[in-house]
């Protein structure tokens, strides 16, 4: 009988996944129009990033309504804070493309290079930023810190994050349905996975240096 029931299980694990993906994805969505868009996505992405590192982190259990709630109005102020400072960041990468209009010649090729530099280290700081401000508690001036560093530093795992978020537009663009009921929930869980990675190998990095001083300690 245990053998017959796997099956069965396995089908109501998946069914009950699919339904936690997307009860945290409407909650993303209308906690996002609850804030008028502007004052909402970003407390709601940094709620959404909270479930799911919750998961990630085997709290499978968590309730998603009570987390995404509570996260999102303890965390207004500061992640609109963060969300300030990002706006301001798009608004000056814009204004550096508008202005490629106006010019010619080695200036025109400076300011397009200078957009260039300016877009990678800002999709470097978008592919930490939310992870990094979900799992530790620090300024929004280190967060931003922190996420270039992660990003550079792991450049490696930092390329796949780009390539799987790649796929996914491809899948979105394929099946449009997709995007609506799980799109955020599932940007979210790729870049946590990836960032979880990160994280866990700055901890083993830790552990190996704590363990180093203490044998030095111990052989003094």
């Amino acid at each position: 009988m245990k053998k017959q029931d796997r099956p069965w299980d396995v089908i109501m694990s998946i069914c009950e996944w699919i339904y936690k993906a997307a009860l945290a994805n409407l909650l993303w969505i209308l906690f996002t129009l609850m804030g008028l868009v502007v004052l909402g996505i970003y407390p709601a992405t940094v709620a959404l990033f909270s479930v799911v590192r919750k998961w990630q982190t085997k709290h499978t259990d968590v309730p998603i309504w009570k987390t995404f709630k509570t996260v999102y109005f303890s965390e207004f102020k500061r992640a609109n804070k963060l969300g300030i400072i990002l706006d301001i960041g798009i608004l000056l990468y814009l204004a550096n493309v508008y202005c490629l209009h106006d010019f010619s010649g080695n200036i025109r090729i400076a300011i397009a290079a200078s957009s260039l530099l300016f877009l990678f280290t800002f999709l470097l700081i978008f592919l930490y930023i939310f992870q990094i401000f979900a799992h530790f508690e620090m300024s929004v001036k280190d967060y931003i810190k922190n996420a270039l560093f992660f990003g550079f530093y792991y450049f490696h795992i930092t390329i796949f994050m780009i390539i799987s978020l790649a796929a996914m537009i491809v899948i979105f663009d394929v099946m449009r349905w997709l995007p609506v009921v799980f799109g955020a929930v599932v940007v979210a869980f790729v870049q946590t996975l990836f960032a979880q990675h990160c994280f866990n190998l700055i901890e083993k990095k830790k552990s190996k240096k704590q363990e180093i001083h203490q044998q030095m300690d111990g052989g003094r």
